[in-house]
């Protein structure tokens, strides 16, 4: 048969594709179609697919038909120049053969669950020019290949992944790297120095090196990279000044060096060197000197950050001349040396920013009363070393969530206008002088979480009913359904403390140093309050107290000597409850630190309200690096919200070594100025009931089993914890969300039951023949406990 035939025949071959579109005389092309039907095949038979983005790659159609591959045109019609699937949540490993798609130009497999390495063969794709593989989990180095060999790439991308090991110096050969592209490396766990040859990618427009564990200082090459708008290498380790060429780059738009060790001074004129700035990160690091006069010339800076560094002198007035500072917008100076007094900065602020924080400096003076014309703020920082009162214009900050005024030396009364800063989740007014009763309008602050007015000299008492609230401590602190931390210790407070709310939690308030206050409960250890002051405040004859208290009392101790025997006997044949420290408050920043930015390769598992991140928090003094579970409500989810002031509401009296331990609780907002909570746990290793009962084994190397024993042990574990809710907590709590995926495994195979998102706290006087009046509505979910 003569080649003309053979190549007749090859083209009659490719006419069984209903994709094929172009059968040219005299090519190969049928060899070149198999080659990459194969290799595209290859990569399917290496992942898993859920979502069936892959499902039409069959030998039925010709490769152009299938979904998420696009072919050239003209004579290169039937070759594969682009194959796009990000966010597909294809979970496997990244076939080798794909470096046989020689005329690919676009590769993106970015955000989703990509393992193992990336292979070198990728090297072979000299035409490639994109190349995203960012929010995976790859893991290893860079490949050298991939520098060499993909020479025309114009977009690389390997964010948010696990790379390990140093930037190879061969980056320098990546020369097409041209507007618009980038090079991101960020969110790996990268070492080493930043490589002086990435000075010659003179046309790199955007450099991401952030969230590594790089060292040594920033490269002067750097300076080189005329065409910059994005230079980000913010938290690493790098250390010394950056070098002067980079102020001159007049093209950046955004700058981050945030959380690292530099040190040096800004220069003067950096703003008129970089009059198109608009992002500037520079907190927690080592910079000293003043702010720069030019500052006054940066016309398009909206976020200022240089929060936890070395500044001194005076804030300067030409911070408030800044033109662009939008609602959205952060102004962070906290914890630097600035001293004298707050110039009119704020009221010169053409546009309120939804952070300020002034805090851990040394200005002096009365607060401004400007301070009430930001209506958009929702963080206020001021601890100094303020004096004079609180001015009442503050009342007009009704969006405030976080509000910090410790240390200073305010006095005065607290001005009654507090009331209308009905969104506060943190009020700090502790160590100042301030003195009086406080005002019955901050009862309406009902989303309160955290109230500290320690070493004050705060008087009054805490009445009984609402009704005689008149400028004194009040009892409705009691009633507040998110509060669980109060501090009211060292002020001259008297009289008696509730019984309810936060003040049936011993961890959750502090009243030490108010030698006046008598009652609480028994972990308060303050003495018995007189008749006198009972008469006093209940305003009821002295006999209508005596003898239900007499009673009372009597029923009381009898229980007290009839529960004591029960419990001594039962501690021998259960688990034991532990104690569990009063929940802290985490920042978001904490929070996005400990899960690599909220990470993919994090998550843990998604719900109706929530998903669920793995983390890595640091303890109090940081040193121990603890694995948590973070919780990230979805607000904007119906019922979201109030499942998060449930489950803190539900969980914050509960200690028992069988349910789900709260470490921490996050009430915020993101970096985009939207709320944000989140509930941080103690990680459980072995994940949840519902993986050993039902595994997956597509998502799992090493199948799961539970063996009688296991099963038994898990069951029991699980009783203790229902008996604990139902009859030996505070209040009986019902779950009504028990279900395998809602109770989590430790490193022993021990039980804790979580998710307190629809529990519900009873009433009290609630027997097993009466139900609560207050519980309504069908609650848990249909089928909610699936069959084991």
């Amino acid at each position: 048969m003569n080649p003309l035939m053979i190549t007749i025949l090859l083209c009659s071959t490719l006419l069984l594709y209903p994709g094929a579109t172009v059968c040219s005389l005299g090519s190969s092309g049928g060899g070149a179609t198999n080659k990459q039907a194969a290799a595209l095949l290859s990569f399917r038979s290496m992942v898993s697919d859920p979502s069936g983005a892959l499902a039409s790659w069959n030998a039925s159609n010709h490769p152009c038909r299938w979904r998420r591959v696009a072919c050239g045109r003209g004579r290169h019609a039937s070759r594969l120049v682009s194959l796009n699937l990000s966010s597909s949540a294809l979970y496997g490993r990244i076939s080798p053969l794909l470096g046989n798609l020689s005329f690919l130009r676009v590769l993106d497999l970015g955000a989703n669950q990509l393992v193992g390495e990336i292979p070198p063969e990728l090297g072979r794709l000299s035409r490639l020019r994109v190349l995203y593989l960012f929010l995976n989990s790859l893991q290893g180095g860079i490949p050298l290949a991939l520098l060499t060999g993909c020479t025309g790439l114009r977009k690389l991308d390997l964010g948010f992944n696990r790379l390990h090991g140093k930037i190879p110096p061969e980056i320098c050969t990546l020369r097409n790297l041209i507007l618009p592209s980038y090079l991101n490396l960020g969110n790996n766990t990268l070492f080493g120095e930043v490589p002086a040859t990435l000075g010659n990618l003179s046309q790199l427009k955007a450099l991401g090196l952030y969230l590594n564990q790089l060292s040594g200082g920033v490269p002067p090459s750097l300076g080189h990279l005329y065409n910059l708008t994005i230079f980000d290498l913010q938290q690493n380790n790098l250390t010394g000044s950056i070098p002067p060429k980079i102020w001159n780059i007049s093209s950046l738009n955004y700058f981050s060096t945030e959380a690292n060790e530099l040190s040096g001074m800004l220069p003067p004129n950096m703003f008129y060197t970089l009059p198109m700035l608009e992002i500037l990160y520079a907190g927690g690091n080592r910079f000293h000197g003043h702010i720069p006069s030019s500052l006054v010339s940066a016309s398009n800076l909206s976020k200022f950050l240089i929060a936890q560094n070395h500044f001194s002198g005076v804030v300067p007035p030409e911070l408030g001349r800044i033109s662009k500072l939008l609602p959205v917008d952060r102004l962070a100076l906290e914890d630097n040396r600035f001293n004298g007094t707050l110039p009119s900065v704020v009221s010169n602020l053409s546009a309120s920013p939804t952070t300020l924080t002034l805090s851990d400096n040394k200005i002096v003076g009365n607060m401004p009363t400007e301070i009430g014309i930001l209506q958009n703020l929702r963080i206020l920082w001021l601890g100094n070393n303020f004096s004079g009162t609180i001015p009442p214009v503050i009342g007009n900050l009704t969006q405030l969530n976080s509000s910090d005024l410790r240390m200073n030396f305010l006095s005065g009364s607290i001005p009654i206008s507090v009331g209308n800063m009905v969104s506060l989740s943190i009020l700090d007014l502790s160590l100042n002088n301030f003195t009086g009763k406080i005002p019955v309008t901050i009862g309406k602050c009902k989303l309160l979480q955290i109230l500290n007015m320690q070493h004050n000299l705060f008087i009054g008492n805490i009445p009984l009913s609402f009704s005689e609230l008149k400028g004194q401590i009040p009892k409705f602190f009691g009633d507040f359904r998110t509060l669980y931390d109060l501090n009211l210790s060292y002020n001259n407070f008297d009289g008696e403390v509730p019984v309810v709310g936060v003040f049936t939690n011993a961890t959750g308030i502090s009243v030490q140093g108010n030698v006046k206050l008598c009652g609480g409960i028994p972990d308060l250890h303050l003495p018995t309050c007189s008749l006198q002051i009972s008469k006093r405040r209940h305003k009821v004859p002295v006999s209508a107290i005596v003898v239900p208290l007499v009673a009372t009392t009597i029923c009381i101790l009898s229980l007290l000597l009839f529960f004591h025997a029960w419990y001594k006997k039962r501690l021998t044949k259960s688990p034991s409850t532990t104690s569990m420290r009063g929940h802290q408050l985490v920042s978001y920043q904490q929070l996005v630190h400990a899960t690599d930015g909220f990470s993919t390769t994090n998550l843990l598992g998604t719900g109706s309200y929530g998903s669920v991140f793995r983390g890595k928090l640091f303890d109090e003094i940081g040193e121990n690096e603890n694995l948590v579970a973070v919780k990230v409500l979805k607000l904007q989810t119906p019922g979201a919200l109030k499942s998060f002031t449930v489950e803190c509401e539900a969980t914050r009296n509960l200690r028992h070594r069988n349910l789900v331990k709260i470490i921490s609780a996050c009430s915020s907002i993101d970096f985009n100025g939207n709320d944000f909570k989140a509930i941080v746990f103690d990680f459980k290793p072995n994940g949840c009931l519902e993986e050993w009962l039902h595994p997956h084994t597509d998502n799992q190397s090493v199948e799961r089993h539970l063996n009688l024993v296991q099963r038994v042990g898990i069951l029991f574990d699980v009783a203790c914890a229902l008996d604990y809710l139902h009859f030996h907590g505070a209040t009986p709590v019902v779950h009504y969300d028990l279900k395998p995926s809602n109770v989590l495994l430790d490193a022993d195979m021990v039980a804790h039951v979580g998710d307190f998102g629809l529990a519900k706290i009873l009433s009290e006087g609630y027997t097993s023949c009466q139900p609560s009046m207050s519980l309504m509505g069908f609650r848990g979910m249909i089928g909610y406990v699936p069959p084991g």
